[in-house]
């Protein structure tokens, strides 16, 4: 499935380059404008999948309820090819330096088909509570708190090196295509 979704990440920046490869194979091929670079805006450069056990509880004066929630999904970070700049040029050499932001986490999900209510139990007098008794609030909560908790562990330094090589990667591979040499300098 990374191997699939990376293909496609691919394909989609192919695409916003088509131009300038066109170029390329022509002769003429410049060194590609910031323009051109921010065009693509986010290039999504991993994909992360996530797994936590949450753990909810609502007590009560006599009684109340728990949950345990399997969380499954993934987190997909990013880098924010707007905020790109050059930092050096030779036209001679056909090198350049291209400065990018840090990766960062672009969205995280929860994957709604495997992701699962463990154990959802009532105690003390709550066993007699008419209706739900709080539980799909519980249910909401825990999804909220895994979703949030996928977010912070995409942030994972681990995590952000292997974005940071993906997307050096990628774009001095587009480079190359180009007859530039890139060198990509992280802020």
């Amino acid at each position: 499935m990374i191997r699939l979704f990376r293909l496609c990440i691919a394909l989609v920046l192919l695409l916003g380059l088509a131009r300038l490869l066109m170029a390329a194979s022509s002769g003429t091929a410049s060194l590609p404008t910031l323009g051109v670079i921010r065009q693509l805006a986010e290039l999504v450069v991993l994909e992360a999948p996530m797994e936590s056990f949450i753990v909810k509880r609502r007590e009560g004066l006599v009684g109340g309820v728990e949950l345990v929630l399997l969380a499954r999904g993934h987190v997909l970070i990013s880098t924010d090819l707007s905020q790109c700049t050059y930092a050096g040029i030779d036209e001679t050499l056909r090198q350049a330096t291209l400065v990018l932001p840090q990766p960062t986490v672009l969205w995280a999900r929860l994957d709604s088909t495997h992701s699962r209510v463990h154990r959802l139990s009532r105690h003390g007098l709550w066993f007699m509570v008419l209706g739900d008794a709080g539980e799909s609030e519980l249910v909401e909560l825990a999804w909220r708190e895994a979703e949030q908790g996928f977010a912070m562990r995409g942030n994972d330094s681990t995590l952000i090196d292997q974005a940071k090589q993906q997307s050096q990667q990628v774009l001095t591979g587009f480079f190359t295509q180009l007859g530039w040499q890139v060198k990509v300098v992280w802020r």
